[in-house]
């Protein structure tokens, strides 16, 4: 059957050269706000003409296209070895027609059969699920929002930065600062703020360095989760999927709640 192919194809090229319609806006909006002359407005300019260039031309949104991850949820009785050899054909074909960079290597020899097919690449997370669908979603996660994460703990005294948001933004723009010449700009911020609660008495108390926490992943894409702890009341740690989703909750006594990353699907 060639729609399936074909729908994978679709999704690998869609997802390396688009980007969601609100974050497209949220850089529009930022572009007209900005100052006229400045190099702010300059780099945003080129940030705007690239998103256009890259939807029109299908060409990679950026030239670091990352990890190739499928999520598939499937029925129960799914041939799971079938989907696995299709998408290696179309993430073969699509690295072959240049909506994937040649990115993967072996990792003891170095070599780069360009591809982006290998042991292990790409990667595939199945879940089962009792109704007739089959969902399938895909990431092309990079590694840069890692390279130049931050966590500070307030009050930082090197910054003169107390618990407050006057605080938390020194803390923010100290991040930027010192991502400088370690890859892409961080042209988009997700920022997470963790306050402690008192705890309560089924609680154990936080140790002594239990302070706030601010996690900055600094990237020009947004990464598909981030984990940040804080012990509020019931010590539980949170991670966030993305910016327009709520974040997914599990007390350290449970399993921990996987959040779905955000994708796109076909």
């Amino acid at each position: 059957m060639q729609a399936l192919p074909d729908s994978i194809l679709e999704l690998i090229r869609r997802t390396s050269a688009e980007i969601p319609d609100d974050v497209h806006r949220a850089i529009v909006n930022s572009l007209e706000q900005e100052k006229k002359g400045t190099i702010a407005e300059s780099a945003l300019k080129l940030i705007e003409r690239n998103i256009q260039l890259a939807k029109q031309k299908s060409q990679p949104i950026c030239q670091d296209t990352g990890s190739v991850i499928f999520y598939v949820e499937c029925p129960i009785g799914f041939d799971q070895i079938a989907f696995e050899e299709t998408a290696c054909a179309a993430v073969t074909l699509a690295t072959k027609k240049g909506f994937l960079r040649q990115n993967s290597v072996d990792s003891l020899t170095g070599k780069n059969d360009g591809t982006n097919v290998g042991p292990g690449a790409p990667a595939f997370h199945f879940h089962q699920h009792r109704t007739v669908e089959t969902q399938v979603r895909l990431i092309l996660k990079g590694g840069g929002c890692e390279n130049v994460g931050a966590q500070y703990s307030l009050p930082e005294e090197s910054l003169n930065a107390n618990r407050d948001l006057n605080g938390c933004r020194k803390a923010i723009l100290d991040a930027v600062l010192q991502a400088q010449g370690r890859g892409c700009g961080p042209g988009v911020l997700g920022v997470c703020i963790g306050e402690i609660a008192p705890p309560d008495t089924n609680s154990p108390r936080p140790s002594s360095s239990g302070f706030s926490t601010i996690a900055i992943p600094t990237r020009s894409s947004t990464p598909w989760s981030r984990t940040f702890s804080r012990p509020p009341t019931n010590w539980a740690s949170v991670r966030w999927a993305s910016a327009e989703k709520a974040p997914c909750w599990a007390l350290r006594s449970a399993p921990q709640i996987a959040c779905p990353p955000p994708t796109l699907s076909v």
